[in-house]
């Protein structure tokens, strides 16, 4: 069963700041490592941005986004992938842009130049290397390969697992670490997801693990069910 539905994303990722010579004086971020959770042994390119994320001095709507991106997709004759995107640092918040798919850091300025003529301001260059909470809203292309298992048809190493119950963030940390050290097959990035479907609403995990089969996907969402009942039952 194919699924297309608007939905949420929630990670952490470490961000830095890309060197100003991209785009004079506006802040633009890029992730270090795109799945922190997943050791691999293959080099990421240097020299292509990887997800990128640029900073706006307002909130932008995902509907406002996405006609973004479908018209940027024209001028460019290229399928970058636009979304709206939270990004917090302690106690500070920003607004972003987030991008990927690019084929090169020429393009990141293209795009931003392209944003600025339909209206999109963008904050200041600021030094920033940290841990960041991001909160991303998207549209999901899902393939529901098995019963609450999904498929991402768009980034092959992505699924998603869906849950019993609604984590919050700080849960939804607590609990995936606690998998992870109770678990062999612990060799995974997770976020958190939540996505709509017409009979309700899907909370989920996604899990990044390009060569992972469904039984241990299957290994995975058992053990997170286990320690979501841990976790419910010290919060008695």
């Amino acid at each position: 069963m194919f699924v297309e539905t608007l939905g949420l994303l929630t990670k952490l990722e470490k961000l830095v700041s890309v060197n100003q010579h991209i785009q004079p004086n506006t802040l633009l971020l890029e992730n270090t490592q795109p799945y922190p959770g997943y050791y691999s042994q293959h080099e990421v390119d240097s020299e292509k941005p990887r997800t990128v994320f640029i900073v706006t001095k307002e909130r932008y709507s995902i509907d406002e986004v996405l006609r973004l991106m479908y018209e940027a997709r024209k001028i460019f004759n290229h399928q970058l992938d636009a979304t709206p995107c939270k990004i917090s640092i302690f106690s500070d918040s920003y607004y972003a842009i987030r991008v990927r798919h690019l084929k090169n850091f020429g393009m990141v300025k293209d795009f931003q130049d392209f944003l600025r003529g339909e209206g999109v301001v963008f904050l200041k260059h600021r030094a920033i290397n940290d841990t960041a909470t991001l909160e991303i809203q998207k549209l999901f292309n899902l393939e529901e390969i098995i019963a609450g298992v999904y498929q991402d048809l768009d980034e092959s190493g992505e699924r998603y697992i869906s849950l019993s119950v609604k984590l919050d963030f700080g849960q939804f940390v607590k609990v995936t670490q606690a998998v992870k050290n109770n678990i062999d097959e612990n060799n995974f990035d997770a976020a958190l997801a939540v996505f709509y479907r017409k009979n309700g609403v899907v909370d989920a995990v996604r899990v990044f693990e390009p060569f992972i089969s469904i039984h241990n996907l299957e290994k995975i969402r058992m053990a997170y069910e286990d320690q979501i009942r841990r976790l419910k039952l010290n919060e008695i």
